[in-house]
């Protein structure tokens, strides 16, 4: 990236995963796999199959959106970008990632279509190099009216 402008960058890096369905079994979403059960094989209370359905069962489809955002600032830190970057879930940075300090309020936004997301459950995660969240929740938060988690660190280290 070549760029002599002084301030902060915002990098965002999409990509389109795998998709999943799921059909709702007696008000409870089951992983739904094609295919009929093995008879000799005890099946998981977690999923269905397609084969057990009735006609009429209720199915979603989910597609997977992995993103990794970074930023970067160069020589001087810079106001980010201010609004929604786009529609779907997103997260508004109003606490600049560079600013964020120990006992120090933080704050983001969750969006739903550029609109805040009430009452939303966030976890805080430690930093991890393997993908189990035992025991790596640092905290938990719920989102104000206008869609605003607010917390603070009690002490540095790396955050997810």
């Amino acid at each position: 990236m070549e760029n002599k402008a002084d301030g902060t960058y915002r990098i965002r890096g999409e990509k389109t995963g795998s998709m999943s369905s799921f059909a709702q079994v007696n008000r409870d979403w089951k992983t739904l796999i094609a295919g009929q059960p093995a008879a000799d094989q005890a099946i998981s209370p977690n999923i269905v199959y397609r084969s057990q359905l009735a006609k009429k069962q209720k199915i979603k489809t989910v597609q997977i959106q992995e993103i990794i955002e970074t930023f970067v600032s160069r020589r001087s830190i810079s106001k980010i970008a201010a609004g929604p970057l786009h529609n779907g879930f997103d997260v508004q940075f109003i606490t600049h990632p560079n600013a964020i300090q120990v006992n120090q309020p933080i704050q983001f936004k969750v969006l739903n279509n550029q609109k805040g997301i009430k009452g939303f459950n966030a976890e805080i995660l430690v930093q991890t190099t393997d993908y189990s969240r035992d025991t790596k929740v640092l905290k938990t938060v719920t989102s104000d009216e206008q869609g605003v988690l607010n917390f603070s660190l009690a002490e540095k280290g790396n955050i997810c």
